[in-house]
């Protein structure tokens, strides 16, 4: 926890394991697909275009920068991928192609895994999640959400860091806390720090999967 930032609340509860379901239908139909080909296209462009630009006003350092990014951002894709958890890996692939009032990145770390049993749940989680950010962030201000894979053994952490305004953090907390869990995951805490400058908040949510 850096400084500046004291924490206000601390919550922690637990669940038990379970199974995900199986045979759900295609998620999207070919149109859906075309445009979610063209959402990549444009995030792809956009970071070239970047590169160029910082190439023309030579400052490698920059391109540099960017084209590192690009890297760590295809190289956790990957990683993701080598979860075995693939209509979780699609909907937070994906999801970072279209405009929202944060950003997304993810991040993987440690050996692979099959999470296959927990994909659904973890899918379906994410989604309320992530909704839950949209509704509550200011889009007066940068938001910032991480999500991280720890891939341990036995136990898998997943670790969220949200950073930046809430329009109101007490609901948003209480609607965290109604998310209902399917039993394949365990809460590990949450809590919400506020800074001391300019309102912003950082707000950490731990799940564990055994």
């Amino acid at each position: 926890m850096g400084s500046g930032y004291p924490v206000t609340r601390f919550f922690c509860y637990t669940k038990g394991q379970g199974m995900a379901g199986e045979g759900e239908k295609p998620m999207f139909d070919e149109k859906t697909g075309v445009k979610l080909i063209g959402s990549a296209r444009h995030v792809l462009l956009n970071d070239l275009q970047l590169i160029k630009g910082y190439l023309y006003m030579r400052q490698p350092e920059k391109a540099n920068s960017v084209m590192d990014r690009m890297t760590d951002y295809l190289r956790n894709q990957a990683r993701l991928s080598h979860l075995q958890i693939p209509k979780c890996t699609f909907f937070l692939i994906t999801y970072g192609w279209a405009s929202h009032p944060f950003q997304l990145s993810l991040e993987v770390d440690g050996p692979e895994k099959n999470l296959g049993r927990h994909d659904q749940a973890l899918t379906e989680f994410f989604q309320e999640l992530l909704f839950l950010f949209e509704e509550q962030d200011l889009e007066t201000t940068d938001n910032f959400v991480k999500i991280r894979f720890e891939t341990g053994d036995p136990e898998v952490d997943i670790q969220i860091v949200h950073t930046g305004k809430l329009a109101d953090a007490r609901e948003a907390e209480e609607k965290l806390m109604a998310i209902k869990l399917n039993q394949s995951l365990e809460w590990v805490k949450h809590y919400i720090t506020n800074s001391r400058v300019g309102g912003r908040t950082r707000w950490v949510i731990c799940l564990s999967i055994k």
